[in-house]
């Protein structure tokens, strides 16, 4: 089919999707020795380039140590872990939401001793809450490939994913964060 024309594959997708051939290259790509590097998990991924932010309470102490791309580890160095999982809040801005849409959030997790974290996407507006996605999981010295399919709840006009990561010191590993808009099986 002709990439510039409208293609309707179904009944979940839109009139609006087209097909076409997509292809990038990643600068850090370039000065990266080979199996350092690491591509994007999804090439269309939404663009998170915000930079993250790493939210205390005042019982809970933790460093984040950043990758110099957005693709690259963030590292949480957790001091003092608080009781809860939410005394240690790692929050990046993202794209918007839009109710009922289908989205993706996929990363790679590890942690030098098993522990649990939260993921969630939340409004700016409501960070307690979420927008369709608050789930928890174990994570290990093993690294792992978590990905979540759910749709929006709610509308965000500016949306956060947020990894809970209180209850436990050590060291946490996030890799490879991406939302992902449309979701196929």
């Amino acid at each position: 089919p002709d990439p510039r024309q409208p293609v309707h594959w179904g009944p979940k997708t839109s009139d609006e999707m087209t097909v076409g051939v997509f292809a990038a290259i990643d600068p850090i790509s370039q000065t990266t020795p080979p199996g350092e590097y690491r591509p994007p998990l999804e090439g269309f991924a939404a663009p998170i380039e915000n930079q993250w932010t790493l939210h205390r309470q005042p019982h809970a102490d933790a460093t984040l140590v950043a990758g110099s791309h957005p693709y690259t580890t963030q590292r949480v160095i957790i001091n003092r872990a608080g009781s809860n999982l939410d005394d240690l809040r790692l929050v990046r801005a993202t794209t918007p939401t839009k109710k009922g849409l289908s989205y993706c959030l996929q990363f790679r997790a590890k942690s030098r001793k098993p522990r649990t974290i939260r993921f969630a996407l939340s409004s700016a507006q409501d960070i307690q809450g979420n927008v369709g996605i608050d789930q928890t999981c174990q994570i290990g010295p093993a690294e792992q490939l978590i990905r979540h399919e759910f749709y929006a709840t709610s509308d965000a006009d500016l949306a956060q994913i947020r990894f809970d990561l209180g209850g436990d010191e050590g060291e946490v590993d996030l890799d490879g964060v991406v939302l992902l808009q449309g979701f196929h099986r």
